[in-house]
């Protein structure tokens, strides 16, 4: 039995009664609370029953993360199935409110605070009692639920977290990879130590944060207050703010239930007064947060919805541009349509606006008058012929065109290259031209 429970154990982390993890192997028989009635499996639950409307989870013993055979076969809790039957409880509509029954030293730290979100965000009312041990995380998760209660010789507490390890074999050649140096650390050296230590502060710290949150105190009252590692008898317990009331578990039950005034009982008050509360700012807490998430969801939203009507403002703006650009060219006509097409072109890819455009239009149309003007003046000489130009720059411009043309240019693309490249050419012919008409 002990060689087939050497894993189990073995699991460094724990947020355990220390007394408790030395008698694990001793808790197949977990005393259970005194109780006048049997309750109804809940359907479907691995250890949930229902006492009227009320669903009654037991958290009995160690808790370990997962179910396995050894779980079921001892009973022990487990943070999967613990998780299940809440979930179960709350989709019951026959349910009103739940009940968790600790005695509990506490367990591996492996999803407690999980399950302990979970609890908290139920929108049933929650309530947890203990009649030995509510330590550590067994404590962790009912400090997540509305209430607490405990029978007067419970013990509650041991805040903090546990960790279990063993120096090394020294017949053993440990051997860890060059980029990994605490991967394996010897808790016998003081660096091992340091580094162990630090992990525990690390966990310790979210347990505590915790605790604060949900028991509405501060972290240094938790600290200070809650027995540092220590356990805390019932009326302690409830001095220190730790708990909510001392009663039984029958007592509470039926309180819950509303079949019984228990007027002797310190509970009772507590209890009546605080049950709709509680639910009542569970719900708004678990609201404030869903309305916090969906503000930022929302304003994500509408950023991104700005974005998309800007850019569609731009291409609508583009849009709306190119149309104006391509009416001015539409309405263009003669035999140099070829240069309006193309300026057309160069004018979108560039994405001008209307006035640039216009002014290209302009420019181009310059351009092509003073060609036209270039054309009609000028005839090509008689074959043999020297043309007989007024002026000596004619002669300059009579050549030019002579040559690009004997290279197979037509006469308006020699023009047109004389005027960008030989422009003083060009323009003393059309001067000479315009004095002898």
């Amino acid at each position: 039995m002990t060689q087939s429970l050497s894993p189990f154990l073995n699991h460094p982390t724990w947020a355990i009664y220390r007394p408790a993890l030395q008698s694990l192997i001793k808790q197949a028989l977990v005393p259970q609370a005194v109780e006048s009635k049997d309750g109804q499996r809940l359907s479907g639950a691995r250890t949930a029953y229902v006492r009227g409307h009320v669903a009654v989870i037991p958290v009995m013993g160690p808790i370990v993360p997962h179910e396995s055979l050894f779980t079921w076969y001892f009973d022990i809790a487990t943070v999967e199935g613990i998780a299940k039957d809440v979930q179960l409880a709350v989709e019951n509509p026959n349910i009103y409110r739940i009940l968790f029954h600790f005695d509990s030293p506490g367990g591996h730290t492996t999803g407690i605070a999980e399950l302990a979100h979970i609890i908290r965000a139920c929108l049933k009312p929650t309530y947890s009692y203990s009649t030995g041990l509510l330590c550590s995380a067994a404590y962790w998760l009912a400090a997540a639920t509305n209430e607490i209660y405990v029978h007067e010789t419970a013990l509650v507490g041991s805040v903090g977290v546990l960790l279990v390890t063993q120096s090394d074999d020294p017949d053993d050649i440990i051997i860890t990879s060059r980029h990994a140096p605490n991967k394996h650390v010897d808790p016998a050296t003081e660096a091992g130590q340091h580094h162990l230590q630090t992990l525990a502060d690390s966990i310790e710290a979210v347990f505590i944060r915790d605790l604060a949150q949900f028991r509405g105190v501060s972290e240094r009252y938790v600290q200070d207050q809650f027995g540092q590692g220590d356990v805390l008898v019932g009326d302690q317990a409830k001095t220190r703010q730790m708990v909510d009331g001392l009663t039984s578990f029958e007592s509470l039950l039926s309180q819950m239930q509303g079949t019984q005034n228990m007027t002797t009982s310190s509970a009772a008050t507590s209890l009546a007064e605080h049950t709709d509360a509680a639910h009542l700012q569970a719900q708004i807490t678990t609201l404030q947060s869903e309305k916090t998430a969906l503000t930022g969801q929302l304003e994500a939203s509408v950023s991104e919805l700005k974005a998309l009507k800007a850019q569609l403002d731009t291409h609508q703006q583009a849009s709306e541009q190119r149309a104006e650009i391509s009416a001015l060219f539409d309405v263009l006509e003669g035999d140099q349509q070829g240069l309006f097409a193309q300026l057309h072109v160069q004018c979108l890819t560039e994405n001008v606006t209307k006035a640039e455009a216009t002014q290209r239009i302009k420019t181009l149309r310059a351009e092509m008058g003073q060609v036209k003007v270039v054309q009609a003046a000028w005839s090509p000489p008689p074959p043999g012929q020297q043309s007989a130009p007024p002026e000596g720059q004619n002669k300059d411009f009579n050549a030019l065109v002579a040559e690009y043309m004997a290279q197979g240019m037509s006469k308006p693309d020699a023009v047109r290259l004389i005027a960008k490249e030989h422009p003083e050419a060009q323009q003393a012919f059309i001067d000479a031209a315009k004095a002898a008409s």
